[in-house]
């Protein structure tokens, strides 16, 4: 069996957007992408190297793919092959350590730019128009984080943030109305994990770009479709080998070798199936709104409870129990580890964001991958997991 090697190069910059090392070799790289959520990375390096005293809080780092048959890209000056940006964040943390074979090593810890919104909240009074909102989904989302990270997060009027929140060369791009409506008030709730719900409730996808010939703007984008492409085995047509989205399925099973770790994991022990909304009001007075999930007669005791604070009308109140039975429902996670081969290739036929199938006791699983971890160490080897595949 023939597996394909990956390159990797990392480019360091520090609060000025500036480049201040570039990196092609290290002691251990490992990077998590993720879909609607925070993307992390670590990168070990020799504390002896100058170069760790470039790495500056909230520097950009971001971290390069080689990928035979992958488009060109700008590499490092001295090496002209193919690459592809695979992972961009914001360095937060440092460790050193000296480890058992007796090097002093340096970790970089960064996260994805996505943490510029998990660093915020909707700093508004409840019941205002800053704070409640009921239009589209993508409306919704957009106007959170202009009016928390963006120009107009002010505290003068008419903007009235409680405290100034613009966060510098921060943009958002304008709004196209996608979505199913969205209501609800999220008054003082941290910004990425409401528009998280929103994303899911609505079934959108978001990120935050930042484009070196774009600099220095970071671009909150929320995309018309789901990031993403239909590889499964859905509609397939035996004839032309393609599904019925026109695409080649991506097939990940133990028995044809191209995995070489699976992890299968139904574990319903946390599932919670019914939410009650408690909102206004106080005793017998209070308004109490029940949602139900399908799931809570998958068997005769299958009923499992929960309440959640709640406010507002009877609609957003329904929208936030939706969005509580989302969060507690019943998941299959599967973990896999694949094997990267010419003709079944992570960045080449398939990426983070994608449908594929999998096989378990014989049944098909389609499932998108929400996100992969790579692991590429000195000596070498290189790991590649799809942590995420729900």
């Amino acid at each position: 069996m023939t597996f394909i090697a990956p390159r990797y190069f990392v480019i360091a910059r520090d609060q000025l957007y500036r480049k201040v090392a570039v990196f092609d070799s290290w002691e251990e790289l490992s990077y998590t992408k993720m879909i609607r959520d925070v993307s992390t990375c670590s990168l070990k390096l020799r504390a002896e190297d100058p170069r760790t005293d470039l790495f500056k809080l909230d520097g950009i780092l971001q971290v390069f793919r080689s990928l035979p048959g992958l488009p060109t890209l700008p590499g490092p000056p001295t090496d002209p092959s193919t690459w592809t940006q695979e992972y961009i964040g914001l360095h937060r943390g440092w460790e050193y350590e000296y480890a058992e074979d007796g090097n002093f090593i340096m970790t970089s810890l960064s996260v994805g730019l996505n943490d510029l919104l998990a660093r915020t909240i909707i700093n508004y009074p409840e019941g205002t128009i800053k704070s409640y909102k009921n239009i589209a989904a993508e409306t919704a989302m957009k106007e959170y984080v202009e009016e928390n990270c963006g120009p107009t997060a002010l505290i003068i009027p008419p903007y009235e943030r409680v405290i100034d929140g613009v966060l510098p060369d921060f943009t958002v791009e304008p709004t196209t109305g996608l979505g199913a409506v969205w209501e609800g008030d999220r008054s003082m709730q941290n910004l990425l994990d409401v528009i998280k719900d929103i994303s899911q409730f609505a079934n959108l996808d978001f990120d935050i770009e930042w484009v070196e010939t774009h600099s220095p703007e970071f671009t909150f984008k929320v995309y018309p479709n789901q990031v993403g492409t239909d590889r499964s085995v859905v509609g397939l047509d035996r004839t032309t080998g393609l599904n019925g989205a026109g695409n080649v399925p991506v097939i990940f099973e133990v028995s044809a070798g191209t995995v070489s770790k699976f992890n299968f994991v139904n574990n319903r022990t946390s599932e919670s199936n019914v939410v009650s909304i408690l909102g206004d009001g106080d005793g017998a007075t209070r308004t109490i709104v029940t949602r139900v999930d399908p799931s809570s007669t998958d068997s005769p005791w299958n009923r499992r409870e929960i309440a959640r604070p709640g406010s507002g009308f009877i609609s957003q109140m329904e929208i936030a129990g939706d969005e509580a039975l989302n969060e507690f429902r019943a998941k299959t996670i599967i973990s896999i580890d694949p094997l990267n081969q010419p003709n079944l290739a992570y960045g080449k036929h398939y990426f983070v964001g994608d449908v594929i199938t999998t096989y378990f006791k014989s049944v098909p699983y389609n499932r998108r991958i929400l996100g992969a971890t790579i692991e590429a160490k000195i000596d070498g080897s290189q790991k590649l997991i799809l942590s995420e595949v729900s």
